[in-house]
């Protein structure tokens, strides 16, 4: 049986839920099963054009959980109309879950931050990476690679900074991972005169802001200013020595000005000098900040006046407190019993058994028609997502036997997403409304 629906146009909240303490609701929790999109680059890197891609994957953070002592998350490092980055990788869902303390405390101060993995996630649930490109000098060759020395570690802005997008300044690597090497630039606006937002969490637990705190540490009422860095380029013409004076095992390339090799381009070249900026060695400082009246260890994005990222970007090479180990690949273990989660709509699509759907005509002015496999049972919810991953029309389907056809006569001209959620089952298929 056939059956005609007239679209609605429907209008959503912002999908953060207000909960009790920071780090349950400073997350972008997914309530709305609202899917993820990219641009996803083709051609040379120095003229590249660009292809808007609706994905199914879904966007921000799908579950938040605690119990006393930790909060716990899970997403799919996805979030929607991601920014034109420039490698040929492709984004894809991670399936991944973060364990954080509730209630951190500050650490030896000597706990290595990973060069080249998860340094923490930012609040829709992408990760933060650390300060490494994942290759360093190799004396052999004259050049970095992934199999290089070691001693001599590329320093990822340097290397990779053209590549990196204008939404998150992050791009996906060989497994689709997406990631963010230095600024958020989304998840924070700041006219520099009202202290920044949290953008994310630490592996230990502690927040990361933006660029902008109070002036005077402690005190709410002193005015806001911009954070900045204590490590700078060192003075050096040779790479003979390392940052704490040691000699270090394998030399690396001169430093040219103007070249390949110029300061920045090692983790190694920059050192930190107490009270330059301030923040301290792992990018941060004790202060007061609007979601913590009465204090707490905090890290900062590091930006210039003009907001240009600037070394170390989120955390030093050192944590202030105890980071979750499991955390550097996203692969904490989620309690099944004894805590509490946000109520969110959200759903992992591991969790579904994903086929495609028919829509025709495709593309359509008016209508489209949907029709489900004969495999198809149950009921179903049938919704429609845009390209900047906000549902536009929803209804509850009773008899998965039916034909559908949906006006989108009133939808702009654009790509959209419909997908068809049932018991265990994810229908899905992209359509354009010419």
């Amino acid at each position: 049986m056939k059956k005609n629906y007239i679209l609605v146009l429907l209008c959503f909240a912002t999908s953060t839920i207000f909960a009790q303490t920071p780090e349950l609701d400073s997350w972008i929790l997914n309530t709305t099963n609202k899917t993820s999109s990219y641009w996803q680059p083709s051609g040379s890197m120095q003229s590249p054009t660009y292809t808007f891609v609706a994905s199914s994957d879904l966007a921000d953070v799908l579950s938040v959980c605690y119990d006393n002592n930790n909060v716990w998350i899970e997403a799919e490092g996805m979030t929607n109309d991601m920014g034109q980055f420039n490698n040929p990788n492709t984004p894809s869902a991670q399936g991944f879950a973060f364990e954080f303390p509730r209630n951190p405390v500050a650490g030896s101060g000597t706990e290595q931050v990973p060069e080249e993995n998860i340094v923490g996630v930012l609040t829709n649930g992408i990760p933060m990476f650390g300060l490494s490109d994942g290759k360093s000098y190799q004396v052999s060759s004259g050049s970095t690679s992934p199999m290089g020395d070691g001693v001599w570690v590329g320093e990822a802005y340097y290397s990779e900074g053209p590549t990196l997008d204008t939404a998150f300044a992050a791009h996906p690597q060989q497994t689709g991972r997406y990631h963010s090497h230095s600024t958020p630039f989304r998840l924070y606006d700041d006219p520099g005169t009202v202290h920044s937002p949290i953008v994310g969490f630490a592996n230990d637990g502690f927040p990361v802001y933006g660029p902008f705190g109070y002036t005077t540490a402690t005190d709410n009422t002193s005015g806001v200013s911009r954070m900045t860095s204590s490590y700078q380029l060192r003075n050096i013409t040779v790479r003979t020595l390392l940052p704490d004076g040691s000699t270090a095992s394998s030399a690396g390339p001169a430093v040219t000005n103007g070249g390949q090799w110029d300061l920045g381009a090692f983790i190694q070249d920059y050192e930190y000098i107490s009270s330059l900026g301030t923040l301290d060695e792992h990018n941060g400082r004790y202060c007061v900040t609007p979601e913590y009246p009465n204090g707490t260890y905090a890290y900062f994005v590091t930006v210039d006046v003009a907001g240009t990222p600037q070394f170390p970007f989120y955390v030093g090479t050192t944590y202030y407190g105890t980071p979750v180990s499991d955390n550097n690949e996203g692969t904490a273990t989620i309690p099944t019993s004894g805590i509490t989660c946000l109520s969110t709509t959200s759903v992992r699509e591991s969790d579904f058994l994903t086929q495609e759907l028919d829509a025709y005509p495709n593309p359509s002015k008016n209508a489209i028609n949907l029709t489900l496999p004969q495999n198809a049972k149950g009921s179903f919810d049938v919704k429609i997502i845009d390209h900047t991953g906000k549902l536009v029309y929803g209804l509850s389907l009773i008899d998965s036997n039916e034909e559908i056809t949906v006006n989108i006569s009133e939808l702009p001209a654009g790509i959209y997403v419909v997908r068809i959620i049932g018991d265990n089952q994810l229908f899905t298929s992209k359509f354009i409304k010419e």
